[in-house]
């Protein structure tokens, strides 16, 4: 039979992204990027009030979490919100890159439920669970998006 074959490379990588220098640094900015974003989409997505109610509300109960009330979820919830890591193995090769980054978002999301820690990575998260409808992510993500707390104006004594 002639004609051109059918073939499918689904599953193969994007060739000419394969042939750029990949350093492991910026590997792990990639894993950490796409986690970011896929964390405040999944997470406006649970802010949705039937989502909400169903699957997130248990975690918003504490209003002054602490680090042991980071995984107080859903199992759903707690399933799905690190998916965004996987994002970037549709053109890297899993590496050691990967298990960094996973370790880094662990171990940030942890600490972005402790007061004791907002001095390492700032109190946005612990702001979130006293204002819901803001503070979804990293803050550059919330700044980009325009979901960020905003500042109280400072009151003149004047």
């Amino acid at each position: 039979m002639n004609g051109i074959p059918i073939t499918c490379n689904c599953y193969k990588k994007i060739n000419h992204i394969n042939k750029l220098p990949m350093y492991p640094q910026m590997i792990f900015l990639c894993f950490v990027f796409f986690y970011d974003v896929w964390f405040y989409c999944f997470h406006r997505l649970l802010h949705i009030p039937h989502i909400y109610k169903h699957f997130h509300y248990q975690h918003h109960v504490i209003k002054h979490p602490r680090w042991q009330d980071t995984f107080v979820a859903s199992t759903i919830e707690n399933s799905l919100s690190g998916l965004g890591l996987l994002v970037p193995l549709l053109w890297v090769d899993l590496n050691t890159s990967f298990f960094w980054a996973w370790l880094f978002c662990t171990c940030r999301g942890i600490a972005r439920h402790d007061p004791r820690c907002s001095y390492i990575v700032g109190n946005h998260h612990l702001q979130h669970h006293l204002h819901p409808n803001t503070n979804f992510s990293a803050y550059y993500i919330d700044w980009i998006c325009n979901t960020e707390i905003k500042p109280l104006p400072i009151k003149s004594e004047l």
